[in-house]
């Protein structure tokens, strides 16, 4: 399976999440036994579904930016207007809003 809006593999180890706290999430699963994983842990209380959401939305972000280069081809990517990517951006990223350049 592929993440074919950037050209990546399902599998990219560029797409794992949480790596500090999983053992084996390196970017070794597929995005279902991902999903299992991040709603077992939810529903063994050890993350809530709103870090978890966050987390996994301001990933996506960055790592659909670093993939395309641009802000503009990102939100292409996610979905997203260029508007809402850039909002979205700097609520996971303060930095992001004196330094942004899109």
């Amino acid at each position: 399976m592929e993440a074919p809006h950037l050209g990546l593999p399902a599998t990219d180890p560029g797409l794992g999440i949480r790596e500090d706290k999983h053992t084996h999430a390196k970017g070794d699963h597929s995005p279902g036994e991902l999903v299992d994983r991040l709603v077992a842990e939810i529903l063994a209380g050890k993350a809530s579904l709103p870090e978890t959401l966050e987390e996994l939305e301001s990933k996506a972000i960055f790592v659909a930016m670093e993939k395309t280069g641009s802000l503009r081809a990102a939100a292409r990517v996610l979905g997203l207007s260029h508007s809402t990517l850039k909002c979205k951006l700097e609520k996971h990223s303060p930095d992001a809003k004196s330094s942004a350049r899109f």
